[in-house]
């Protein structure tokens, strides 16, 4: 699928902004500060994740002139099919709710993650020039993005996967050795568990009593 008849309001530095006929190749000229990288964001946030910059959604909506109310921003595009506009899928944000980034998909309310089943999006800027030699987390952030490219549901496994762990984590730091042997010795890897359910994360929740404080070497 290709992007068609993109519309971008109030976000960032553009105030009412419409692209169409976007379906082929691209190539944006313009000078400095006139809103270039703020395009290919608004564009990003049509995927999921948090986009190219993964910026606070306060700092995306457009700043107000003086004496006047912030607005939320919105951001919308076709999908192109065999020349056939199949879908329409935006992101937006509310007078309301600035804090939250809603969906929707044909017409239809639906989760971030929802939109990696309609469109595939990655990037490689200059600013990622650093990339391979960045932190861990940044390399996995730029595979994610790559696989979810090719399985639309990573993105629900990934979050599911860190639930997971972050319950052995918090169970490591609240429970005795042979308390949580007897908890994971069956479970693991955590696959075999099948990350549908959240361990719980306390010993007093498992009838064992507050653990003893730890012992400093």
């Amino acid at each position: 699928m290709a992007l068609s008849k993109i519309t971008i309001a109030n976000f960032r530095n553009h105030a009412a902004t419409t692209l169409g006929e976007t379906a082929h190749f691209n190539l944006l000229v313009g000078a400095n500060g006139a809103g270039k990288t703020n395009l290919l964001e608004a564009i990003s946030l049509l995927g999921a994740g948090r986009g190219l910059r993964r910026a606070a959604l306060a700092d995306l909506p457009r700043k107000p002139a003086a004496g006047e109310p912030a607005q939320p921003f919105a951001i919308g595009a076709s999908l192109i099919e065999q020349g056939q506009v199949s879908a329409r899928i935006g992101t937006y944000t509310e007078a309301g709710q600035p804090g939250r980034r809603l969906v929707r998909i044909n017409g239809a309310a639906a989760s971030a993650n929802a939109l990696g089943e309609w469109l595939a999006l990655s990037w490689l800027t200059p600013a990622m020039d650093g990339l391979f030699t960045d932190s861990a987390g940044a390399r996995r952030r730029f595979i994610d993005r790559m696989a979810l490219a090719i399985a639309p549901d990573h993105a629900r496994r990934v979050a599911q996967f860190e639930a997971a762990l972050m319950g052995i984590i918090l169970d490591i730091q609240c429970c005795h050795a042979e308390q949580l042997y007897s908890m994971y010795a069956n479970n693991w890897p955590l696959p075999k568990a099948g990350l549908t359910g959240r361990f719980p994360i306390s010993c007093e929740s498992r009838g064992w009593g507050t653990p003893p404080p730890p012992r400093l070497p």
